[in-house]
């Protein structure tokens, strides 16, 4: 049985459905669905049980042979410190301890988030990331022999972001905005703004193909090449014949957002290539 947690939000629904393309259905998915709509990014899939976090105990673990965890709150502008660390760092935490305890190799989600702009988290989201992948590397140092990946998402976009709001990716939010006004709001300097843009089939692909070997460590999971915000909404608006509206830059913003992303990928290119993982 492979463990699924956030089954419901934009990557883990997307990595569910693909375990289902590999003929892959005896899975548990887990989540707070607390954004209730969400259920419906699932209702095309096939899967055995839906679980509450709270009821992944050590007993429920004994009948899992990997985890993968999605689960995260990703507001980048929430700053309630007691509310992000306690789901992102606790939470995930106690996971990784009890698949250690039941020898369960376990894939997590990280964020590039925690580069900022070369001088660490710029918020607290990203904090909480750093934390857990600061303890991770302690205790695969401590263990080498830990099966445990942590996976430093760039800029993923693509199906089922339509719940995400201000925090879904340029090309949804852009594209929504083309669709339904004529007109595509970018920030002034957008053409300053880059990012590793990364579809969300590609991660779930990748991902999984780590999984499958004995590996372990942290991840940069990118493309290794950049698109500034002004070339993706150039793309969307000529698709949809919309028009380009430049908007001020939001001052709450500034001190707290990431200029650019751009992923290392030679170590999991490195992994590919070791065990011929054909992608």
């Amino acid at each position: 049985m492979i463990l699924v947690t956030g089954a419901y939000g934009f990557i883990g629904s997307n990595f569910v459905k693909y375990l289902n393309s590999k003929g892959i259905s005896n899975i548990l998915v887990s989540d707070t669905l607390k954004n209730g709509k969400q259920f419906k990014n699932l209702t095309d899939a096939n899967f055995e049980e839906f679980i509450t976090p709270d009821n992944i105990t050590l007993g429920l673990l004994r009948y899992v042979t990997k985890v993968f965890h999605f689960g995260a709150n990703s507001n980048t502008t929430e700053w309630d410190g007691e509310k992000v660390l306690s789901q992102n760092y606790n939470f995930t935490v106690d996971l990784i301890n009890k698949c250690i305890a039941q020898n369960i190799p376990v894939s997590y989600s990280s964020s590039a988030s925690v580069y900022g702009n070369g001088d660490g988290p710029l918020n607290l989201y990203a904090y909480s990331k750093y934390l857990v992948d600061k303890y991770v590397t302690n205790k695969l140092t401590e263990n080498s022999k830990l099966r445990i990946q942590g996976f430093r998402y760039f800029n993923v976009y693509g199906t089922d972001e339509w719940h995400k709001g201000n925090q879904a990716s340029p090309f949804y939010q852009f594209e929504q905005q083309a669709l339904e006004t004529g007109e595509i709001r970018i920030f002034e300097g957008s053409e300053n703004c880059k990012r590793d843009f990364i579809p969300v089939e590609n991660v779930c692909k990748i991902q999984y193909a780590l999984s499958t070997v004995n590996e372990s460590g942290i991840f940069d999971l990118g493309t290794g090449s950049q698109l500034s915000f002004k070339e993706v909404a150039d793309m969307i608006a000529s698709k949809h014949n919309a028009k380009i509206v430049i908007i001020p830059f939001p001052e709450h913003l500034k001190e707290h957002y990431q200029y650019s992303t751009l992923a290392n990928i030679n170590k999991v290119v490195n992994i590919i290539n070791k065990y011929n993982l054909g992608i």
